[in-house]
């Protein structure tokens, strides 16, 4: 069986490759490819690889769609934890949900693929307060992906920031940013600068934060704004965040909410 999977994946490798450099020149053949390279071999990783270059050329429904018929006959924890992720994304709770049992079946993958969809699905359809419940347990894990760890830190670091417990804020603040590029802790030492005057360390951190889509960085500049009392800044950020992103502009809004504040 081990030797079949061998030669099934050295086989796939030619059409991995020319993918790999499809898709360093963003050309859409790179998907194709890679799902070529994905049905000779039947591997994960190669499955998960071909889903993530479809979704830049594709729709969101048609890529799950496409996942939910190779978990038919090729279950991967990869291609579920994938699908799952999407579909929480595009708020299909039912199927996220049942992609996450799947991939406790299957196992661990080296991803951290199951982590994120669990954060994830706590994010999206869970009452307030279960990401932040999910992140701490995920954070107790000693064999996290180094992307679900700054996944982890950055949940917390918000929901200190909410609290507003500056001192843990700051703490954790200084280590993302010490560990590298952490934009949205860059967001909330750009906040934390301006809470004690410090307008010039503020800009600093105003252009480590630049790297973020302009929608997630006025969303959590509207949560530190309001967490350190600057209405008018809130105000703002929120009226440009409603123009960018309505749903996420709504989530910001219900988190404050949660948070204990109030919401014009």
């Amino acid at each position: 069986m081990l030797l079949i999977r061998f030669i099934r994946k050295l086989l796939s490798l030619p059409f991995f490759w020319v993918g790999q450099l499809a898709g360093a020149f963003q050309s859409p053949l790179a998907a194709s490819l890679f799902q070529i390279a994905w049905l000779i071999s039947a591997d994960g990783q190669t499955g998960f690889t071909a889903l993530t270059a479809m979704s830049k050329h594709s729709p969101a429904v048609l890529v799950i769609a496409r996942g939910l018929e190779w978990m038919k006959t090729n279950p991967r924890v990869e291609i579920a934890a994938y699908v799952g992720l999407l579909s929480a994304m595009e708020g299909d709770d039912q199927t996220a949900r049942e992609m996450l049992a799947g991939c406790r079946e299957f196992g661990k993958d080296h991803n951290g693929l199951i982590e994120m969809l669990e954060f994830m699905i706590a994010h999206r359809f869970e009452p307030p307060g279960a990401a932040a419940e999910c992140a701490r347990r995920l954070d107790t894990q000693d064999d996290v992906s180094p992307s679900v760890s700054v996944m982890i830190h950055t949940e917390l670091l918000w929901h200190d920031m909410l609290a507003k417990r500056f001192d843990e804020v700051k703490r954790r603040t200084n280590l993302m940013l010490s560990i590298g590029n952490a934009p949205a802790a860059a967001v909330a030492a750009a906040a934390m600068a301006r809470y004690e005057g410090n307008e010039p360390r503020a800009l600093r951190y105003d252009q480590e934060s630049a790297s973020l889509p302009p929608a997630e960085r006025f969303y959590y500049q509207y949560l530190a704004a309001w967490a350190t009392g600057l209405e008018r800044q809130a105000h703002d950020c929120m009226a440009r965040l409603i123009e960018r992103d309505g749903a996420l502009a709504e989530m910001a809004r219900q988190t404050v909410i949660a948070a204990g504040g109030t919401v014009s």
